[in-house]
This record gives C-alpha cells, sequence and structure tokens, in this order.
C-alpha cells in the first residue's frame, strides 16, 4: 500500500526552476514573455487605436480648456491554471546514482520540459490561428513559396504584413517566427539567399537563416512533441508544423500589463514560487524513495493588443 509523509516545499530546487525556465529551447516565453502578478487572476487594459487619433484638434488658446481624452475603458481579465507533474525517485535509483549533478536537480529539469511541452503546444496553436484569435490579422501569399510556377515575392509578402500590422497597432514587428520547414524554403530562395550572402559572413558555414532579417529578429523553433499515449510507440513531430510564420511586436525588455505590445505570460510570484514555478517534495514509504513536483501556476498567453500579431498562413504548397 502507498503512503506518503508531509510535503516539503523547497526554495533551492523553486530557484534552480526558475532559473531553468529562462534557459530553455522553448520559445514560448519569447513570444509572450513571463510577467511576475501577485494574483491569479487580476485586469488589464487592452489597446486599440484610439491612441493613434488624428481627429483631436489639441491647439489651444490662452483662455481655452485642454481637450478631453478619449479612451475606452475596455479591459480583459488574465486567468492563471495550475499545471503540475510528479516524478517517484526510488530509493534505489538514489543508491545507484553515478551521473555529475545532483539526483533531484536532473529529474525537476526533466518534469519542467513536459511542462514546457504543454505550454509550448498551447502557444504555437493560438499563435497560427488565423481563423479564430487572429482573425482579420492574417493573409496567405497568392503564390506559395514552394510553388513551381509564377512569381514567388517572400519579402514583398512580408513587407504587405509588417504594413498591415503597423496600420492596426501603431507598431512593426520586432519578430518573426519561422516553422523549420518554412525556413528550409525560405533560405533557398534566391532572392532571400542574395540578401543573406551580401549581408552575412558565414553562410557557408552556417547555411540557415540569419538571426535578424528584415529588421525583425527570427525564431525558428526546434521543439519536438510526442503525441501517443502511455505505453504505446513513440509519435514524434515538430510542435511548430503547421505553413505558417507568425510576425509579432513583442515589447524589448520586461513586459508590462500598460505596454502596447502582443502580450504577455502571467506567472504568478510569491509563496514559494520562482517564475510560476514551485518544486515540492515528499517521502513515500512503500516503494521506498521520494516523490518531487513541479507545479507551474500562470497562463501560456495573454493577448494586450491582438493587432501586434500578424499569421501569413498556407505560406507553403
Amino acid at each position: 500500500m502507498n503512503s506518503s509523509s508531509q510535503v516539503h516545499n523547497d526554495n533551492l530546487l523553486t530557484t534552480f526552476a526558475g532559473k531553468t525556465s529562462e534557459q530553455s529551447d522553448f520559445i514560448h516565453d519569447q513570444i509572450y514573455k513571463p510577467l511576475p502578478v501577485k494574483h491569479e487572476s487580476d485586469k488589464y487594459t487592452i489597446y486599440n487605436s484610439e491612441d493613434m487619433n488624428a481627429n483631436l484638434n489639441l491647439n489651444a488658446g490662452d483662455r481655452d480648456a485642454a481637450k478631453e481624452g478619449v479612451f475606452s475603458s475596455t479591459t480583459g481579465t488574465y486567468k492563471t491554471v495550475e499545471k503540475k507533474v510528479k516524478f517517484l525517485i526510488t530509493q534505489r535509483m538514489m543508491d545507484n546514482w553515478n551521473q555529475a549533478g545532483d539526483i533531484r536537480q536532473y529529474y525537476t529539469k526533466r518534469l519542467m520540459g513536459q511542462l514546457g511541452v504543454a505550454l509550448e503546444v498551447e502557444t504555437q496553436a493560438h499563435c497560427v490561428d488565423y481563423s479564430g484569435a487572429f482573425s482579420g490579422h492574417a493573409d496567405t501569399p497568392s503564390v506559395k513559396w514552394d510553388a513551381s510556377s509564377g512569381t514567388i515575392v517572400i519579402e514583398k509578402n512580408i513587407d504587405t504584413w509588417k504594413e498591415a500590422m503597423a496600420a492596426e497597432c501603431g507598431k512593426e514587428p520586432n519578430t518573426i517566427v519561422i516553422p523549420p520547414a518554412v525556413a528550409k524554403v525560405v533560405k533557398r530562395d534566391s532572392t532571400v539567399r542574395e540578401l543573406i550572402k551580401y549581408t552575412q559572413d558565414n553562410l557557408l558555414v552556417n547555411g540557415d537563416l540569419p538571426p535578424t532579417m528584415w529588421n525583425m529578429r527570427v525564431l525558428i523553433p526546434g521543439s519536438n512533441k510526442n503525441s501517443a499515449n502511455l505505453g504505446q510507440s513513440e509519435s514524434l513531430a515538430r510542435i511548430w508544423a503547421t505553413k505558417a510564420v507568425f510576425l509579432a511586436y513583442i515589447t524589448p525588455g520586461q513586459p508590462g500589463i500598460d505596454q502596447l505590445c502582443l502580450g504577455f505570460q502571467p506567472v504568478v510570484t510569491g509563496n514559494g514560487r520562482a517564475n510560476g514555478y514551485k518544486i515540492s517534495r515528499w517521502v513515500n514509504n512503500d516503494p521506498e524513495g521520494e516523490y518531487i513536483m513541479v507545479s507551474y501556476l500562470g497562463n501560456a498567453y495573454e493577448d494586450i493588443c491582438i493587432g501586434a500579431g500578424y499569421v501569413g498562413y498556407d505560406v507553403l504548397t
């Protein structure tokens, strides 16, 4: 019969988890940057086009009153969800551990990887939702980027989408997410390759797209997921496997609820949490060992300005 003793919140492992989350290979927290929050739910301002209103005559005479600024009271409400996963490190595993590093940190990192997959899948599904969340903020090229006929104009398509986004929110995108399958097509495009050849001196060494193109940071996500149920044969695939690119304006520094940008990832801090993470341990008596549980309290994404994102979908045949 299984039995366990009192749960202990491990502050050292929690600090380790908070730092590890900043060094992951996932990109969800580069698109929606973590924003520490105190409450599991709260309101925030949703930006619209009123900040760009050019119809206000702000000229004022000596005795004229100041014009009244007009802003809507549109707000959103972020909500956090707890995700948690645990693993039993048996006493025999501890006794036979012969790798460098601490066994608890090793399995904490692996558990965080499983949580990271969940957050990445949620973020990816949202960022390519051109018929839902980003409806009206999406377009598809008339000639696909791998088409065998017609004139392929990747840079022109990108420019069109950048301008559409700037007209919507007043910001040009500073980040573009290009899935690996699309990136391979883009880098082989003759026009793009000429641009890279004259701006990058390591083309023959690297061969991939540069980290910056068209005045945007290039993110090429490489994370995988296993969609098979436990006990079944592996079914591995790219998480970012769609034929879509995603353009976004992401605040360069620390995100804020009051900043005009795509959005943020609310992560609850305090009460023993770091970047939304808290690590708990407890002794298990049968089988003898110790459970480690990683808890994440946050949300993969919250949109502040939906117009600060743009989806170029079905770019390949």
